[in-house]
């Protein structure tokens, strides 16, 4: 009898550019809008609400110099920027779907530890993983260039062009790492449910 020879999954470019596409940029653009809206959150619900308990609060924001509520707004606004870049790449990883075949093909929905997720991602993932990265840290440095803008605004004020880059790098990739277990455990609840 002969034996079948195991063939090898090929990814195809196409869906691996699309998960590259959606958590590089969608990840930028979506933390531009969410940022927006924590702000506004923030400045009409959540500071008010302080400001009514704490004086202090209050008496920044009604009697403070306008150069300090400026400074204050900018920079809880870049601090807003950074935070909701986590929450996109968090809310956006689960919709990578070629990374979702891959997950699911190769462990053929077996729930596994954390080690061996992160050992799945890094293993099947590396490229388009390292590809975001380069990516995003190339369109906050362009960006924030050309419009003053993004995410990593906050950054471009305390480092230079190759720092920023660099810092970004590191937060892109510390923001995929915290991301992918939970998208994976996510991932197999809709395998387990019937939405794979």
């Amino acid at each position: 009898m002969k034996k079948e020879k195991k063939q090898k999954y090929e990814q195809d470019t196409w869906d691996i550019a699309k998960d590259m596409f959606l958590l590089s940029a969608g990840s930028y653009f979506l933390s531009i809008a969410l940022a927006y809206v924590i702000r506004v959150v923030l400045a009409y619900i959540v500071f008010p609400g302080i400001g009514a308990v704490v004086p202090a609060v209050d008496e920044f924001f009604t009697h403070g110099s306008r150069e300090e509520r400026d400074a204050f707004n900018i920079m809880a606004y870049d601090i807003c920027l950074l935070v909701s870049f986590f929450i996109s790449m968090y809310v956006l990883a689960p919709f990578a779907s070629n990374m979702k075949t891959i997950f699911i093909k190769f462990e053929k929905g077996e729930f596994i530890s954390p080690m061996k997720g992160l050992i799945h991602h890094f293993k099947y993932n590396a490229v388009c993983m390292f590809t975001v990265v380069l990516e995003l840290s190339l369109i906050g440095v362009l960006l924030q260039n050309s419009f003053g803008g993004g995410p990593f605004s906050l950054l471009f004020r305390y480092f230079d062009g190759l720092g920023c880059a660099l810092i970004i790098a590191a937060l892109t990739f510390i923001a995929q790492v915290i991301c992918i277990l939970p998208t994976q455990k996510r991932w197999l609840i809709d395998y387990y449910i019937g939405e794979d």
